[in-house]
């Protein structure tokens, strides 16, 4: 649905939509003040204003939710994060390097450091800890939503016939209680057919 016709009921709309109250809304919608409290509540019961604020809503809702190609994208990066993401290598040792600008970082399921002093309370080394997310789940999800683990379910029909032609009645006798044998073979097991 695009923006309504009614510019002030738009206007309302969206200002009500942000967390405005009614009668602010419609005084920011330029109605006057005085008859702004028993506007608000008419419009907010407006069968177009509801279905606008509606859509308004929806569209907020799906903003938050993942959809499908951004869950693929956050398990790939997880997919194919590793330690080497993160570590910069200088003259002075390695320096670990995490922010959301970093290659991958999603990977990294949890990090910290902690000082080390020595005697005279000088600092004398950082222990950093880094833990990445194991890839091998976000493989295993990536599958699950690509439907591999999915046994593949071709139904195939088999409809050969085979035709037996005789030309006496005696073997015409035998193929018949063959056939009945076999039938019941079929349809009850081993002890019918004897």
């Amino acid at each position: 649905m695009p923006a309504l016709t009614n510019s002030r009921q738009e206007i309302f709309t969206q200002n009500w939509f942000k967390g405005e109250t009614k009668e602010q809304s419609a005084i920011l919608a330029g109605y006057a003040p005085k008859w702004a409290d028993s506007i608000g509540s008419r419009l907010s019961g407006n069968v177009k204003v509801l279905a606008r604020y509606n859509e308004l809503q929806a569209k907020v809702d799906k903003a938050l939710v993942m959809d499908y190609e951004e869950r693929q994208r956050i398990l790939t990066e997880i997919g194919r994060g590793k330690m080497s993401d993160f570590v910069t290598v200088g003259a002075d040792g390695a320096t670990f390097d995490i922010g959301l600008e970093s290659l991958n970082s999603r990977a990294v399921a949890q990090a910290g450091s902690r000082t080390f002093f020595n005697k005279d309370g000088d600092s004398g080394a950082v222990l950093t800890k880094v833990r990445l997310h194991n890839p091998i789940n976000a493989i295993a999800e990536l599958n699950k939503m690509d439907h591999v683990y999915e046994a593949d379910r071709t139904l195939v029909e088999d409809n050969r016939v085979t035709n037996i032609f005789v030309i006496d009645n005696e073997t015409k006798d035998l193929i018949s209680k063959v056939k009945d044998r076999t039938c019941k073979l079929i349809e009850g097991g081993l002890t019918d057919a004897v």
